[in-house]
């Protein structure tokens, strides 16, 4: 079992000094760094790295980048790796997985013509390792859904950073970097490269903080799922001031968490203890570029102020989706609403309107205590009759399929007709049905 304890070298005057007790010292800090990398955040890329295909060269090529792999060693790409499509002649299958994994090389003694030439074993031993990450190509790639689950990783293995982070390339991480893709259709092949399911490094903790203090980002708040980001009101006359008389103020966490300005959050997401659904708070102006998809209630709550605070009631706007109260429980029938709250001595209205050339708001269509006013022109497509009776209805009906409405006829208006129509039915005017339509 390897040694999971951690130890330093301890110094002292006129200590005897071996090889071994530089080697401890490096793996002491190489150990504690990685420990930090997997402590501290999640493995996965860092930087760069990105797979991207060249129609023109067609050449696949890995941008320079690092990588931290599961045990927490770097991966450090500092030369572009290009691939031509001819690789695919080599596997069997149009995908082609990319990983990154760890390696040493021994590198060129960096103390030739400095050592005695006597001594041969001191000439032959390397004196360097260099750490260069290989890109290992995989086409079976059905075995490798989760990315971060590679198959070379022993799944019965729970790496932790309280385990010491081994240096040995044998025992294998790779980090997967993307998928090279051939589509072939008739006789035309295409190329591309696919991104999806790159696993990227992340931070480990409850809250991020910028060294401003400016802005907070908390991940969790009483051990249940939490997200909020807290952004500082900025004081443009304060900041002036401050920028030309005195110098910047060395940030304080504390002060930063629990200052005035960082007090109520910009965006909050946040599970309901009693539905256990999640909710979002947006406190500020939101533009949405593309279509937005509302499940439920779009409700609008007008600010109270400290005035009026303790004699308001919850009142809130909504505008939602519901069943009608006076349709049957198995009705399919769904009515959009706008509902405008209580009726509270501040009356409520609802309004539509445009803006004037004189840049003012002119109202069209205002809705208030159940009186509808309409500013411009009303116009109606069409106007259904209820209270007609059935008979004269059909009758109606009989004669109009008959005849052909004359251009005349229309023109005299809608309304002129159906008096007409009426009228000859009934028995009350001396006109003949075929004046009508005539």
């Amino acid at each position: 079992m390897t040694d999971q304890r951690v130890m330093r070298v301890n110094y002292y005057e006129r200590q005897f000094l071996r090889a071994q007790d530089f080697s401890d010292e490096q793996a002491y800090h190489i150990g504690m760094r990685r420990r930090h990398n997997l402590a501290h955040h999640i493995w996965g890329i860092v930087r760069g790295l990105e797979l991207e295909y060249s129609e023109t060269d067609r050449t696949f090529t890995v941008k320079p980048g690092i990588a931290v792999d599961g045990y927490g060693r770097e991966l450090i790409v500092t030369e572009p790796r290009s691939y031509e499509i001819g690789i695919f002649q080599n596997f069997d299958g149009d995908r082609i997985d990319l990983w990154l994994e760890y390696r040493l090389k021994a590198a060129a003694q960096s103390s030739v013509g400095r050592i005695c030439a006597a001594d041969e074993e001191a000439a032959n031993n390397v004196d360097r390792w260099e750490e260069v990450p290989e890109i290992v190509l995989r086409a079976d790639t059905v075995n490798d859904t989760d990315r971060r689950s590679p198959r070379s990783v022993p799944a019965s293995e729970n790496f932790s950073a309280s385990q010491t982070p081994p240096d040995s390339p044998e025992r294998y991480f790779p980090v997967y970097l993307g998928q090279m893709c051939r589509t072939t259709i008739g006789r035309q092949t295409t190329y591309t490269a696919e991104l999806l399911g790159r696993p990227y490094a992340g931070v480990v903790g409850s809250e991020i903080l910028h060294p401003t203090g400016k802005v907070r980002v908390e991940l969790c708040k009483d051990n249940r799922p939490h997200f909020a980001v807290y952004i500082a009101k900025q004081d443009t006359k304060q900041a002036v001031r401050t920028s030309k008389l005195q110098p910047q103020r060395q940030f304080n966490p504390q002060s930063a968490a629990d200052g005035d300005a960082l007090v109520q959050p910009a965006l909050k997401i946040h599970r309901n203890l009693f539905s256990q659904n999640y909710e979002i708070e947006l406190n500020g102006n939101m533009q949405v570029v593309g279509d937005v998809n509302i499940t439920g209630a779009l409700e609008f709550r007008l600010p109270a102020t400290p005035a009026t605070t303790s004699s308001l009631v919850p009142n809130p706007g909504a505008i939602y989706l519901s069943k009608p109260d006076n349709e049957l429980v198995n009705s399919n029938v769904r009515e959009l609403r706008v509902e405008l709250g209580k009726e509270l001595s501040d009356p409520t209205r609802f309004t539509v309107g445009v803006w004037s050339e004189e840049k003012k708001f002119k109202p069209i269509l205002q809705i208030e205590n159940g009186k509808v006013t309409v500013t411009g022109t009303l116009i109606a497509q069409r106007i259904a009759l209820l209270d007609v009776v059935p008979r004269q209805t059909e009758e109606a009906m009989r004669l109009l399929a008959e005849r052909r409405l004359s251009s005349r006829t229309v023109d005299a208006g809608l309304g002129t007709l159906l008096d007409k129509l009426l009228r000859t039915i009934t028995g009350k005017s001396g006109d003949k049905p075929d004046d009508i339509l005539s």
